[in-house]
């Protein structure tokens, strides 16, 4: 588990209910061990670019990136969401998250679809 604040481990909590994942927390890219299967990177808008050593120290060809990101402008569901795409494009990945979900976001929301 990686994160900017060290920590013995993290806990989530849902009204009465309380999920304990165990740590530590990494805060150092260097640390991380090589690519994983899966990485959910939740970051504010103003710290995606910070994220940049995490994801070339976790991910590999065959890793699925979910972002999660709150938005507040017209269209950021592309900005953040399409990227994944067009990036995966780009480098002849597969982005069978994004395939699913960007279109999701665009019937929900004020995109195309």
């Amino acid at each position: 588990m990686c994160g900017r604040t060290a920590r013995e481990r993290l806990e989530l909590y849902a009204d009465e209910d309380r999920v304990v994942v165990p740590g530590p927390v990494r805060i150092d890219p260097a640390q991380a061990g090589g690519a994983v299967d899966l990485v959910f990177l939740a970051v504010k808008s103003t710290q995606v670019a910070a994220t940049a050593p995490w994801l070339r120290a976790l991910c590999g060809a065959d890793t699925v990136v979910c972002v999660l990101q709150n938005g507040d402008r017209p269209l950021e569901w592309d900005t953040r969401n399409g990227v994944v795409q067009r990036r995966g494009r780009a480098h002849g990945l597969p982005t069978p998250i994004s395939d699913l979900v960007v279109p999701l976001l665009a019937a929900a929301g004020d995109g195309p679809g």
